[in-house]
């Protein structure tokens, strides 16, 4: 519905306005969802690092991300970055 679009809209501007407070970042690991929705998005989500940002994507949609299926599969990739 439209004001759910003008909500998301909204959301995202937010998101590319946000600047990380901390200039030390080695590494920069973003876990995202491969179910793309209706607003265009580069794979990097529009995040920025001094660094290469390392990119895992997990199938679902970011609302699911603590949920069931998709909840396993983040914790798969997170125990995987955190073990190595």
């Amino acid at each position: 519905d439209p004001e759910s679009q003008a909500r998301a809209a909204l959301h995202w501007e937010a998101l590319h306005r946000h600047a990380p407070r901390s200039p030390q970042v080695r590494r920069l690991v973003l876990i995202r969802a491969d179910a793309e929705g209706w607003l265009p998005r580069s794979p990097t989500l529009g995040w920025t690092a001094p660094g290469e940002i390392e990119v895992h994507t997990v199938p679902g949609r970011h609302e699911e991300f603590l949920r069931q299926h998709s909840a396993n599969d983040v914790a798969k990739v997170m125990r995987r970055i955190f073990m190595a």
